[in-house]
């Protein structure tokens, strides 16, 4: 009896030892388990970081990727936007200076054919004032020439209508035109119907150079119309004459008569007018009441 209590004592000290051992053994598996859970959970916590830092990094790049080219296409269509934007502000800008240089044309035009119109309602008046004027002088001429042969006796077909005394000054070839004054003016103008052509020279030569005093105004601007008959004269020197004369008569009426003979056909009668023009390029023309042609010739003829 003694040996089976010893028996079953020395079992269950047995068992209480055995399930000691054993438990300390699983503790010491279970720690064990716990360890190599841990590192197992480190690596795997590990491995994840790691794929997600990688995750992270892509979707960076997919980004940077996907935005570089959204710029891209972005900026290509604002580019193509603001190229048709300046097309058409271009062709607007161009269609509106084509019109405005269109109406500037126009507005030109009317305003040139405007001015065409009146130079050449004024020219035609201009024409017709000469026109009156030269009828007169000429009828004045004609008139004054009759009076000059009834007061000298002498008939239209005479050939020397020249007073003796003027006749004696003219005549001598020393050339000494200079000695006339302003008394001889009447003479001088009757010695222009002289058909001597060296006579009617002279004494246009002799008006010009009286003319040249510019004291003598009046007495001057009564031979314009003369001096203007002679340089239409039918011999060259005679019309140079004229026109050189008429050059040193300080009035703007000469240039009615020098604008006459600019298409002479004597070159030296053409180059003596258009330098006389010269003086008067400021000259507008205008026609006044003419002065009595030869109104001192008449004055002596009369009394």
């Amino acid at each position: 009896m003694d040996i089976v209590i010893g028996l079953l004592m020395g079992f269950s000290i047995s068992a209480v030892v055995g399930t000691g051992i054993q438990r300390t053994a699983l503790e010491k598996q279970s720690q064990g388990e716990e360890i190599r859970l841990e590192k197992l959970r480190q690596e795997l916590n590990s491995v994840h970081e790691l794929e997600l830092q990688q995750t992270i990094q892509s979707l960076k790049t997919d980004y940077l990727q996907q935005s570089e080219a959204k710029e891209i296409d972005l900026k290509q269509n604002y580019q193509s936007q603001l190229a048709k934007a300046i097309a058409a502000q271009k062709q607007e800008a161009e269609q509106a200076i084509a019109a405005q240089k269109q109406e500037a044309e126009q507005a030109i035009a009317a305003q040139k054919q405007e001015a065409e119109q009146v130079i050449a309602a004024q020219k035609q008046e201009t024409q017709r004032k000469i026109e009156q004027l030269e009828d007169q002088h000429s009828r004045e001429l004609e008139t004054l020439k009759a009076k000059i042969l009834a007061a000298l006796e002498l008939q239209p077909g005479d050939t020397n209508p020249i007073p003796q005394a003027i006749a004696s000054k003219i005549e001598p070839l020393d050339g000494e035109i200079s000695h006339y004054q302003t008394a001889d003016l009447p003479q001088l103008l009757n010695s222009t119907y002289n058909p001597d052509p060296i006579i009617r020279q002279q004494a246009v030569l002799a008006i010009g150079n009286i003319a040249a005093d510019k004291k003598v105004r009046i007495e001057i601007e009564q031979a314009i119309p003369i001096l203007g008959k002679l340089s239409q004269d039918t011999e060259p020197s005679v019309r140079l004459a004229a026109v050189t004369a008429l050059a040193k008569v300080n009035s703007q009426e000469v240039v009615t008569y020098l604008r006459r003979t600019l298409n002479d056909a004597d070159s030296n009668v053409m180059q003596a007018a258009s330098e006389a023009i010269a003086k008067f390029k400021r000259y507008t023309p205008k026609v006044a009441k003419p002065a009595p042609a030869n109104a001192a010739a008449k004055s002596k003829l009369e009394a």
